[in-house]
């Protein structure tokens, strides 16, 4: 293994170092990965159950609070590392910035949203509980590749939110603060969505369905927003995982 002192930022990323720090998170992630997983099927099976057995108005409000809690559950993904053990370990690790990076936003940007995925992928393909009926409850509009989009962009913008939140925190504020970023995004995520469907209407007349009407327009906008965030919150991640873990 290479020792501490060998490295430096001029050396190239080894993804055996990379294995090596994704071996050193698992023991203590391993729980909570199969805690996510677990939820999930939970949640999406209670959703297929209210879809095929109960009346559509009863129904409807249930799979919209159901389809909350999948996108939380998305949004606050850096909770897994709010309070890890042997954080003064972190530092020793003998692995580059960019290295430790890649395990520790992979888990919240990839490994996550996948195993939160499977009972979606799962239902879809074998409950008849289809994707576009999720979007339509949550979203209020028709499922067409802007909402799409904006859909994936926004779960991964939050989930940023959090992880940059706890990485910034100390180890006893780390998840209160990765709630209180996710809270704050979503509120503000609000308020850009008023804000751009406000000046929508203003230059193209409102109706009673603006959103639908409009909603690639404004849709699209939104998800351009998120995806300067994303990069954005990228970069500060890399920056404190690199110098602070």
């Amino acid at each position: 293994m290479t020792s501490l002192q060998t490295l430096s930022n001029t050396d190239r990323t080894s993804w055996k170092r990379i294995a090596m720090v994704w071996r050193f998170y698992l023991p203590y992630t391993r729980r909570k990965l199969l805690g996510f997983t677990l939820l999930a099927f939970a949640v999406e099976g209670m959703m297929l159950f209210a879809f095929e057995y109960m009346p559509a108005q009863q129904s409807t409000p249930i799979l919209l609070m159901l389809s909350v809690m999948i996108a939380a559950l998305m949004a606050f993904s850096g909770l897994v590392f709010a309070k890890p053990r042997g954080r003064e370990l972190q530092t020793l690790l003998p692995a580059l910035g960019m290295e430790k990076s890649i395990v520790i936003i992979g888990y919240v940007t990839i490994v996550i949203p996948f195993l939160l995925s499977v009972p979606s992928l799962l239902s879809l393909l074998f409950g008849g509980y289809s994707t576009e009926i999720k979007v339509a409850t949550l979203f209020g509009v028709e499922l067409n590749p802007a909402v799409a989009i904006y859909s994936a962009l926004m779960m991964e913008s939050m989930a940023l939110s959090c992880l940059w939140a706890v990485l910034a925190s100390k180890r006893k504020y780390a998840m209160r603060n990765g709630v209180l970023a996710v809270a704050a995004f979503y509120l503000l995520l609000t308020f850009a969505s008023g804000f751009v469907s406000g000046l929508i209407a203003g230059f193209c007349g409102y109706t009673d369905d603006l959103i639908n009407v409009y909603s690639e327009i404004i849709y699209s906008i939104l998800a351009a927003v998120c995806g300067i965030y994303i990069i954005f919150a990228l970069i500060k991640c890399c920056h404190i995982i690199k110098h602070g873990i």
